[in-house]
């Protein structure tokens, strides 16, 4: 999060409220399994991809470049920046659907504590849908 916001030109703080304040929706899946393409991104976070990419990102990485965001469900090498992850498992080919949500659909990122998404994770670790739903 802190060299994509020094890119931006932003606060990390900013940054942070920005990629939150968003409403983003799911473009398509692409490149890997559950690998989610969004749209949506504010202007104020469009930055390029890397020119080189960096080590593998973690598991439900929520990453920014090239003018989009995008979710990766499991680590490989990339060029966009990571700004956090999610506990959330966008692919579960054990669960009925499989992948949690389709394109066309919006979304938000809701900062949580470490503590909170420690516990989000486990739950969604042991197979429990841990996002909210809007009604």
């Amino acid at each position: 999060m802190a060299e994509a916001a020094s890119l931006a030109g932003l606060a990390v703080a900013d940054a942070a409220a920005f990629h939150a304040g968003a409403l983003y929706r799911v473009y398509m899946y692409g490149f890997a399994p559950g690998f989610a393409y969004l749209g949506g991104l504010p202007e104020a976070l469009a930055l390029p991809r890397r020119s080189s990419p960096r080590a593998p990102h973690p598991p439900g990485a929520v990453m920014i470049g090239g003018g989009l965001a995008a979710i990766g469900t499991m680590p490989m090498p990339t060029g966009w920046y990571v700004l956090g992850r999610t506990p959330e498992r966008l692919f579960a080919p054990e669960r009925d659907p499989a992948f949690l949500i389709e394109s066309g659909d919006t979304l938000r990122f809701e900062p949580v504590s470490a503590d909170t998404f420690a516990g989000l994770e486990r739950r969604a670790a042991s197979g429990e849908v841990v996002a909210g739903r809007a009604a």
